[in-house]
């Protein structure tokens, strides 16, 4: 449990000056005492040699001795080798420093971001280091605090985002851990002075503090490390409150936490809370669960925590928990095997693919703010005086944390650093600008080099003046004033004086206040801290050869009162009584094009259940002359809240997209709880996340103004209402409790049961039989599905959705007259789309989805398929697929997104959202579990799965659709090792039911509980099977699907069985909740609004996208394609001029058609290529059947055209 710096190991000069030599004493006698831990680096500030940090090489031999020194006195346990790589390997000689955080925040990409992480972890482990502190999940709200440079900005959404990338990154290299920090509420300083103490509510702690700790749990996080300050006067490292109730028992971490520099001492020497550090150590320890101290300049930490354990050994268990833990990490790290990892890694430090990962970095996060008259970008050829104390430092745009704590000002120390005049240097030539600086970091500059500079500014038209902060890293950083130094901004107003365009540009940590300079300036670029490869990016910048899209990841104030005012703050802080301006608010930043937005819309404007989701969707249009990048933000408003006064706005989504001059796209973003919903202020309960009924508005875009409190007007700003007043989750199970409760027992089996809508259908006049709905409605029948379609009739093929919706119409209007009231649930097969409602857009199979690998286009085809089946009036919906294909011969793999449990874990839960994103559409996942598995490839089979596979391999997909709040499931027709599923208590019950904890409804299969006796022979009889699958399972609901001697044989079960009667109760409040949850008691045909949307050009578009991004090209010998439109083509196959083809089974009717006339949108390769190049552009002949036959004079035809023409194009 204790850690040491690795100055304690080393010999000294003096106090505080180490050599680069192992004091081999030390060493061995601290591995005696089993220390666990080292950390840091020993190099100091100063070159020595020309060097500035140990190489990794020279990292890896000096760790390696410590691992077997260590390993050879304390019974063979390797230490744990922290370092602080902050931004890239820091302290690695060598190792491409990347930009800050604070930059990776500006640059809104995460992937991106997670880049960032596996360079960092490859090169500190290429140095033999295994545990790297970071990233720092703190968010500042407070500009002047000194380590803002290190978080990702003001946002807890943002932070939530990145951070969980970075961690992902730093983890995908197996012998790395992250330790985040720092845990909890650090960065909220009311001074802008680091470590100072916080005073924070529960609340804001929990919703603005914790959720990226959350987030990164959730990502993997391996350890934590808590922090310097205290909360409410109670220092962290001594608050059981933190770190027991709130990180252990709401959060669940499990990992290792350790303590920052020196802080459990700290509690003496700085808190004050203690007398002693012995005093300190016990109640740290007794306190907390904290696992490790860094102690970090002795060993007395053991000899305290001894001497506890002495007066407290009921303390053991708890110390031997933290041990284990360190232990464990260690196991998971693999040092028992491997204690020096990353060898292999040594030789890639520093390559040319990490510089160019740094390199675009710092172009997507250097930030535009001001852009006057398009003075950027600059001609190649322009008149350019360059000048500031930033201009040709790369020290100054790496700050602090680089290759020492507090950094280096200079170049030579940077192998891969640019400056911003060198990069100038790179792209216009040194002849093409003026360089001249004599301007200090802190402002002052004599009167000859002023003069100097003066003149030079006035020969030329443009003046790029490049200034900032100098380097620091935490409490030495600490500032008294928000300002820049007075003399920068002096320099700024007398270069612009002499009427040269003057372009600013700013290398610093946090935002400064700038003064006269946004006077005084044509262009303003915050280039944060972007590091060795900033220069480069910023030359690119100004000369256009990028276009800039980084945004504002923190507020820039304006005024020295407005410097701890983030955007999301809280509606009563205001100055005079109106809103506090700044400088740029979150999220500014400019490109040099331009983007249109749409008015936002939302899929819906009620919740009525706050598990429910919402879709916001907005077209962006690059309307400008070049390419460019835009991220566009959707921020949610509660203008009213009675938990805690609400915010302005807080971000909820982000998405950053490029888009080519001309060009749109829809952005669409999903909502949940999860977003509107905050978390209740109590610690060490569990969390809980409560949504209030109340208005809440979208705005889309960071400069977006909505008006709340008066009239909505902006079309970037939508309103939805959340009124769960009558169907709160609790209302539904009490609501649907008491109406089971009066229920007989015919009333139970028959709301149990479902019928194909042919058992109401007169088969003559294809009428409805409405006398055959009254009497199964007597019969209390709770649910129909199905069409009655299975040929085309007067050049139909289906119902379309005002159709379908006056059938289902007249039987709810006769089954609730009849039954008491009790709506009916109507479902349906909609397997790509709405496929058997006429009219409807027909989707891409689950398997193109699955092979476009775009989650949020699988949401969208939901969305359709959701909107399209309820407009139909139909509010079930059998899918998705969830079994994974691993047998090709298997005649449902169309039906599946392909073979894998993570793919189809991804999608699904997409297409499950998706579906249920419409309040009266719940999905019914499919088939569980298992059914793919056919051992032979034909359909089911009985399948022979071990529990390893079944849990590891089939399982993973349903749990993911649960999480995702799937409402029902559908069971499936296989037996698993000879035990039909659908009587399986272990499947059912066990698995589904308890350890998967789903009390949704269940659904068995078509037909499938009569196939115990029809199909699996397991059971003598019909009533049998019936009997056995009721008592050995939870199944809700009977898919009979064509009689209802079901209703008889469940009544006969009961009476030999009378204790199966709250069994079946419970199946029967199951169907009642569910019917209350879709709203069909208060509106049994759902859907009427969205009857004239189905089929418009927007779901064609989102149709043709998903088969443009799921279409493989699996050969291109010699880039044969893309043929030029000009080409010679022979288009031939049974397929080239078929939609029927294109789209197979489930469409309109089972099996599907085969042709084209059926297809309202359909679009064979043949009218594609018409419409593309028109149909004298190639020739068409096909007479190959589908079966492979051809008669011999089609086949010489075909030959002949063949030969005629450069491509042929054979559709099969």
């Amino acid at each position: 449990m204790t850690q040491l710096d690795l100055s304690t190991i080393m010999i000294h000069e003096d106090k505080w000056t180490t050599t680069r030599t192992v004091n081999e004493t030390a060493l061995r006698a601290y591995a005696k005492m089993n220390i666990g831990s080292y950390f840091n680096t020993n190099w100091g500030d100063k070159a020595i040699m020309g060097r500035y940090s140990y190489n990794a090489s020279e990292f890896r031999s000096l760790i390696q001795h410590i691992q077997e020194v260590s390993m050879e006195e304390n019974g063979g346990h390797p230490v744990i080798y922290g370092l602080d790589s902050i931004h890239g390997a820091s302290y690695v000689s060598g190792a491409v420093l990347v930009p800050h955080q604070i930059n990776q925040g500006a640059s809104f990409n995460p992937d991106l971001v997670y880049e960032m992480g596996r360079i960092t972890s490859r090169d500190t482990e290429a140095a033999g280091a295994s545990w790297i502190f970071g990233p720092i999940l703190d968010i500042s709200q407070n500009s002047m605090w000194a380590r803002t440079l290190e978080t990702y900005g003001e946002d807890s959404y943002l932070t939530s985002i990145m951070g969980a990338s970075y961690i992902r990154g730093l983890q995908s290299y197996n012998q790395t851990a992250a330790c985040v920090k720092h845990f909890l509420g650090y960065s909220k300083t009311p001074t802008g002075h680091d470590r100072d103490a916080v005073n924070m509510p529960d609340f804001d702690l929990l919703n603005y503090f914790m959720p990226p700790y959350k987030a990164a749990f959730e990502a993997g996080a391996l350890s934590v490390m808590e922090n310097y300050v205290s909360l409410n006067g109670d220092p962290v490292v001594a608050s059981s409150k933190i770190l027991k109730d709130l990180i252990r028992t709401d959060l669940g971490f499990d990992g290792v936490l350790v303590t920052d520099w020196m802080e459990i001492y700290n509690m003496y020497e700085f808190h004050r809370v203690a007398s002693t550090r012995q005093e300190a150590v016990s109640t740290s320890l007794q306190h907390t669960s904290i696992d490790m101290s860094m102690v970090p300049s002795d060993a007395d930490f053991i000899e305290y925590a001894l001497n506890m354990l002495e007066e407290h050994p009921e303390q053991e268990a708890r110390l031997r928990e933290s041990a284990k833990r360190v232990i464990k990490l260690k196991l998971q790290l693999g040092l028992y095997d491997n204690p020096v990892p990353g060898e292999n890694y040594v030789s890639m430090v520093g390559n040319k693919k990490d510089e160019e990962a740094a390199l675009e970095m710092a172009r997507e996060s250097i930030v535009l703010l001001k852009n006057e008259d398009d003075v950027l970008p600059l001609q190649k050829g322009a008149s350019v005086f360059l000048t500031g104390h930033s201009a040709d430092n790369v020290g100054l745009q790496c700050g602090g944390w680089t290759w020492t704590w507090q950094g280096h000002t200079g170049n030579e120390m940077f192998q891969h650093g640019i400056s911003v005049r060198k990069g100038l240097e790179n792209l216009v030539g040194n002849k093409s600008f003026t360089y001249f600086n004599g301007l200090l970091v802190n402002g002052s500059i004599s009167d000859t080099n002023l003069t100097k500079a003066v003149e030079l500014a006035s020969q030329h038209e443009y003046t790029i003046i490049a200034i900032g902060e100098a380097n620091y890293a935490e409490k030495p950083g600490d500032i008294d004033d928000p300002s820049l130094p007075e003399g920068q901004v002096k320099y700024v107003e007398t270069l612009a004086a002499t009427g040269t365009k003057v372009i600013v540009i700013l290398f610093e940590g946090r935002p400064r206040l700038l003064g006269s300079i946004p006077d005084n300036a044509a262009a303003i670029i915050d280039g944060m801290l972007p590091c060795e490869l900033g220069g480069q990016a910023m030359a690119e910048i100004l000369y256009g050869d990028v276009n800039p899209s980084g945004k504002l990841p923190i507020t820039y104030p304006k005024d020295p009162a407005n410097i701890a005012i983030p955007y999301n703050h809280r509606v009563t802080t205001r100055c005079m009584w109106d809103n506090c301006w700044m400088q740029w608010d979150f999220g500014a930043g400019l490109s040099y094009t331009k983007f249109n937005y749409s008015s936002v819309t939302l899929d819906k404007t009620t919740i009525a259940n706050a598990d429910d989701t919402l879709t916001a969707t907005v077209t962006v249009t690059n309307t400008g002359s070049r390419a460019g990048k835009e991220t566009v933000m959707l921020f949610l408003i509660q203008p009213f809240r009675k938990i805690s006064v609400p915010e302005m706005k807080m971000l909820k989504k982000f998405k950053k997209i490029e888009l080519q001059a001309g060009e749109s796209t829809d952005v669409s973003f999903s909502l949940s709880a999860e977003d509107w919903g905050v978390y209740e202020p109590q610690i060490g309960k569990g969390l809980k996340r409560i949504v209030e009924d109340s208005k809440y508005v979208v705005a889309v875009k960071p400069d977006t103004w909505c008006d709340v409190y008066n009239n909505i007007t902006n079309p970037l700003c939508a309103e939805f209402t959340i009124d769960t007043s009558s169907v709160a989750a609790d209302a539904y199970d009490a609501k649907a409790q008491a109406i089971v409760d009066s229920f007989t027992p015919e009333q139970l089996v028959g709301q149990m049961t479902q019928l194909t809508l042919s058992t109401v259908m007169d088969e003559t006049t294809r009428e409805l039989n409405e006398t055959a709905v009254r009497s199964f409605a007597q019969l209390h029948v709770g649910s129909y599905l199905n069409t009655f379609w299975d040929k085309p009739i007067n050049g139909s093929y289906g119902y379309n959705a005002s159709e379908f919706r006056s059938i289902i119409q007249r039987i709810q209007e006769i089954s609730m007259e009849e039954n008491g009231g009790h709506p009916i649930l109507y479902g349906i097969d909609s397997v790509h789309g709405a496929n058997y409602v006429d009219g409807s857009v027909l989707m891409p199979h689950q398997i193109n989805s699955g092979a476009s690998f775009n989650p949020d286009l699988v949401y969208e085809v939901a969305r359709i398929t959701a909107r399209d089946t309820e407009a139909a009036g139909i509010s079930w919906i059998f899918g998705p697929i969830l079994d994974i294909s691993q047998n090709t011969l298997w005649a449902r793999t169309h039906e599946t997104f392909g073979e894998d449990p993570y793919l189809a874990s991804v999608m699904g839960a997409a297409l499950v959202r998706g579906l249920q994103s419409y309040n009266q559409t719940a999905a019914c996942i499919k088939h569980f579990i298992g059914y793919s598995k056919t051992p032979t490839g034909h359909d089911r089979d009985n399948t022979i799965i071990p529990d390893f596979d079944l849990v590891n391999y089939f399982l993973p997909p349903y749990k993911a659709a649960l999480e995702a709040g799937a409402l029902t499931v559908m069971e499936s027709y296989t037996s698993i090792n000879g035990d039909p599923v659908v009587a399986s208590s272990r499947i059912l019950n066990d698995l589904l039911r308890s350890d998967l904890n789903f009390n949704g409804v269940l659904l068995s299969d078509w037909n499938e509980i009569y196939n115990l006796h029809d199909f699996h022979r397991v059971s003598a009889t019909r009533e049998e099977a019936v009997a056995t699958s009721l008592k050995q399972t939870s199944i809700d609901m009977s898919m009979v699907a064509q009689d209802t001697d079901f209703i008889e044989y469940a009544l006969n079960m009961l009476k030999e069985n009378p204790d199966q009667e709250a069994r079946l109760r419970e199946s029967a409040k199951r169907v009642v909740k569910i019917k209350l949850q879709l709203g069909l008691y208060d509106n049994p045909v759902p859907g009427k609004e969205y009857v004239s949307m189905v089929a418009n050009d927007k779901d064609k578009e989102t149709a043709l996208e998903m088969a443009r991004e799921s279409i493989v090209l699996l050969k291109n010998e010699k880039n044969v394609l893309p043929l030029p439109k000009s080409a010679s083509v022979f288009l031939t196959g049974h397929s080239a001029d078929n939609v029927g083809y294109q789209c197979s089974g489930w469409t309109f009717i089972w099996q599907g058609y085969s042709g084209n006339e059926m297809f309202n949108n359909g679009i064979s390769v043949r009218k594609g290529l018409e419409n593309l190049v028109g149909n004298d552009s190639f020739t068409y002949f096909n007479g190959l059947q589908v079966n492979g036959s051809i008669s011999d004079a089609d086949l010489a035809k075909a030959v002949e055209l063949a030969s005629q023409h450069e491509y042929t194009i054979a559709a099969i």
